[in-house]
């Protein structure tokens, strides 16, 4: 997750264009690292580009506040994702652990 974050600050500093799909590559990876807040981070960072985050996107980030009992942000991830009404988006394996 490390070097997906680096890559990030990388792009940023050589004013590399990215795209919904590098955010998700680098999203994930911090997922599957445990790393919940930088998912966060990320997502801020996708809006400050201007760009709307996807499905993938939606649900690593839920899915990374759940898989890291944050059932709290998981919450407001999902209250966010029903006031944008993009609720259609989310597929099952976003419901968050926490509550299970």
């Amino acid at each position: 997750w490390l070097e997906a974050v680096q890559l990030f600050d990388d792009m940023h500093t050589s004013r590399s264009e990215t795209n919904i799909n590098t955010y998700n590559v680098g999203i994930s990876a911090c997922e599957k690292a445990g790393e919940w807040t930088q998912t966060l981070q990320l997502l801020e960072d996708l809006r400050r580009a201007s760009l709307q985050p996807d499905m993938i996107c939606l649900n690593t980030l839920v899915l990374a506040c759940s898989k890291s009992f944050q059932w709290r942000k998981s919450l407001q991830l999902l209250d966010v994702i029903l006031e944008e009404g993009m609720e259609q988006l989310l597929t099952g394996n976003a419901l968050p652990r926490s509550w299970k």
